[in-house]
């Protein structure tokens, strides 16, 4: 969706248009007393508070105020540290960015007293360690100096002088202007005091801005402060600084945060700490960027959306501590507001931004592990749910239920917050089935718009709803689109088509099954690459049944019949769940379970037919071909209300004990299991006895002596074998 012409991103600047957390008042006033009187000492005056707190925008209020002052305003240097690399360079720039102050600030009627200030701070500057460059004041003839190490220190100068000689001509010239400025044959004290005079001379008050000085590096943190301390303490010069007071302790005192505090004392004789942004100064300002920003990408709230924004917002207004927070959030949502409308439910987006820009772990955890947060997978090829035989190894319903809490932050303050916004998003952190909320209101714990949110708020391709609803009203294609892709691709492509079901006008249910039917029985797509396809499959051709009339139960027994035995069993699992039809699987799922069907009796006649199909796959050995051995298996044992694990235990001797390889088949099929999952080895082994002797008799006893040695000796292996029989 195209974002509306006036939609636009927010500059990270200070706001000083609307003063919308009543600082500026307590700026004009700090303003009035940075101009200081005649004769009076030089004072530094620290602005503390954490990143984005508004420290930058309180500075500004004062320097507007300042230049409005009543009489002869204060010179104001701005000088940002940040726009400098090193150390050495900094002390340079400070003095630098003093003279030029005052040389540009100059006038016709002080015009020489400026000048002769700037001169004398220069000169000054010219003779401090470290000094690479010496800057001049336009109109102002001043001697440059530009060397790597003149003047280290005025009894080093001779040395300086006599290997600068025998350099090239360009070196010789800067060792003449050297010498000129030693051959005053003036300390830096009397340098210094000259500067003192010409400043009283000029008779003007000076305010010097220090800005950022928080994201400068340790060491030039330090070199600031000690200019500032020992080298630039002018009288009515006026230092104002702003940082953050923990970020400076730490650099100043080399780690502990006391001894930073206290070289923090000696240096700022008063800091301010930035008023605290009071949670109804920032729902305020949340609430009035996001009524602008809706307006400017052109987004109304629909009614299930208008019911919740308020609650939104109080969440959002929790996880933005300050005011740079909230413009940072506009900007995200100025892109996931325009792009998600009609798809994902406004005050979910805002949450959801407002969490992730917070807390991006939380992002990264709900991407890698959605099914955590919505009892949902993105690929469920490692699915470890009672719909697969792995079903067997799976963690505990608590165990799972608790998961999500892993990714929380540590500190409780923030615990408390992140938890609050996941449990609005996200129904089943709290124990609730994520299918609380109607389709229609796009909840983001619905896995479909969760999908849609990050393909339309990242880096990543998605296909338009537009073309998808074409897809679901007139089919004929899909089968030739499926199989252009790979099995990733065409899974993605199948949950964007079930994503988009509910909001789709017109649906043609039994069209889509039989194209589904007609993918998969081609070789590309025959044969799962993962689970991922097939499921994505059986939850479509499920989801299509409401649309098929009185076709459908014509339409599930030719799905059933026609497709590989991995997709129908994807399938009848997905529509029998909610009917008790998978043995072992726990209760909250059947209760939770989406209802496709109402008549059961279809289901049944589905079921019988799969399971005739699987039991000649496994006993002809055609299984080996073509299917996943194992999901087979553990469909013959479990689909179906009166499933029993006999039902694959026969089918699998048959495998084993009659069919050319097909010991082998099972063997290699388990070896990846055998280190994590070694009970895979004897989920359907009909007689421990009987298994070891096929095993040890087979061409490759010798690599799995091992096995039969448990299947002959290890009374645990035995017992749970004969448990299962019984089964």
């Amino acid at each position: 969706m195209p974002l509306h012409q006036s939609a636009s991103f927010q500059h990270d600047q200070p706001q000083v248009k609307s003063d919308l957390y009543g600082r500026k008042t307590f700026a004009e006033r700090l303003g009035q007393l940075l101009v200081l009187p005649p004769d009076s000492p030089g004072i530094v005056i620290g602005i503390e508070g954490p990143w984005g707190s508004g420290k930058t925008t309180v500075v500004r209020y004062i320097v507007e105020s300042l230049k409005r002052s009543a009489g002869e305003p204060p010179i104001v240097v701005e000088f940002n540290p940040w726009m400098l690399a090193g150390a050495d360079a900094l002390v340079e720039a400070l003095l630098t960015e003093l003279a030029s102050g005052i040389g540009l600030d100059s006038g016709k009627k002080k015009a020489k007293k400026s000048l002769e200030a700037a001169g004398k701070i220069l000169g000054y500057a010219g003779l401090l360690r470290h000094l690479k460059y010496l800057k001049y004041v336009p109109g102002v003839s001043l001697v440059g100096v530009a060397a790597d190490a003149v003047g280290t220190a005025l009894h080093e100068a001779g040395e300086v002088a006599t290997q600068a000689a025998t350099a090239a001509d360009d070196a010789k010239k800067v060792v003449e202007e050297a010498e000129k400025l030693m051959a005053v044959k003036v300390g830096l004290a009397q340098r210094k005091k000259e500067v003192v005079k010409a400043l009283k001379k000029l008779n003007r008050s000076i305010v010097v801005v220090v800005d950022d000085l928080d994201r400068l590096t340790p060491d030039e943190i330090k070199a600031v402060f000690r200019t500032i301390k020992a080298v630039a303490d002018f009288p009515r010069v006026a230092y104002l600084l702003a940082y953050d007071r923990n970020v400076i302790s730490e650099s100043l005192g080399g780690g502990p945060i006391a001894g930073g505090d206290a070289y923090i004392e000696k240096i700022v004789q008063v800091a301010y700490p930035i008023s605290p942004a009071f949670p109804w100064q920032l729902q305020g300002h949340i609430a009035k960027e996001l009524g602008e920003l809706l307006t400017r990408v052109d987004r109304e709230l629909e009614p299930f959306e208008a019911e919740l924004i308020a609650r939104a917002t109080g969440l959002t207004c929790s996880l933005c501590r300050y005011p740079r927070d909230i413009v940072r959030l506009t900007n995200r949502l100025t892109l996931s507001l325009a792009s998600t409308k009609h798809e994902v439910n406004a005050a979910d987006v805002i949450v959801a931004e407002a969490l992730f820009q917070r807390f991006p772990k939380i992002r990264e955890a709900l991407v890698r592990s959605p099914e955590q947060f919505t009892g949902s997978y993105w690929s469920v090829e490692n699915e470890v749910i009672a719909t697969d035989w792995s079903m067997y190894f799976s963690t505990s319903k608590d165990e799972r239920r608790e998961a999500w809490k892993t990714h929380l932050p540590e500190d409780k303050s923030e615990i408390a917050v992140a938890t609050a916004a996941l449990k609005f998003l996200f129904p089943l952190t709290m124990g609730v089935s994520p299918k609380s909320s109607p389709l229609s209101h796009l909840r983001l714990s619905d896995l479909s718009r969760l999908i849609r949110f990050f393909a339309r708020t990242s880096v990543a391709g998605v296909h338009e709803v537009a073309d998808i609803h074409n897809l679901l009203a007139e089919p004929a294609q899909v089968s030739e689109l499926l199989n252009s892709l790979d099995h990733s691709k065409a899974a993605e492509m199948v949950n964007h088509m079930t994503a988009y079901f509910d909001t789709a006008r017109t649906v043609d249910g039994p069209g889509i099954v039989r194209q589904l039917i007609h993918a998969c029985q081609t070789e590309k797509l025959a044969v799962p690459g993962t689970r991922e396809f097939s499921r994505a499959v059986g939850l479509l051709a499920a989801t299509c049944l409401g649309h098929c009339g009185a076709s459908m139960p014509i339409v599930i027994d030719e799905f059933v019949a026609n497709v590989p035995l991995t997709y129908g069993l994807d399938f009848l699992v997905t529509v029998g769940m909610s009917h008790g039809e998978i043995k072992g699987a726990e209760e909250y799922k059947i209760r939770e379970a989406t209802i496709f069907l109402e008549n059961s009796s279809v289901l049944a006649s589905a079921i019988e037919v799969w399971r005739r199909r699987a039991e000649t796959s496994v006993v002809s050995g055609a299984v080996m071909a073509s299917e996943d051995l194992f999901t087979v298996l553990y469909g013959l044992a479990n689909l179906g209300c009166n499933a029993k694990n006999v039902n694959a235990l026969e089918p699998f001797r048959k495998l084993c004990g009659d069919v050319s390889g097909g010991l082998e088949f099972f063997l290699k099929a388990a070896q990846p299991f055998k280190e994590l999952q070694v009970d895979v080895f004897f989920l359907y082994v009909w007689n421990a006895d009987e298994m070891a002797a096929l095993v040890e008799k087979s061409p490759v006893s010798s690599d799995y002596d091992w096995y039969a040695k448990h299947l002959r000796t290890d009374s645990k292996v035995r017992e749970y074998i004969d448990k299962r029989n019984g089964s």
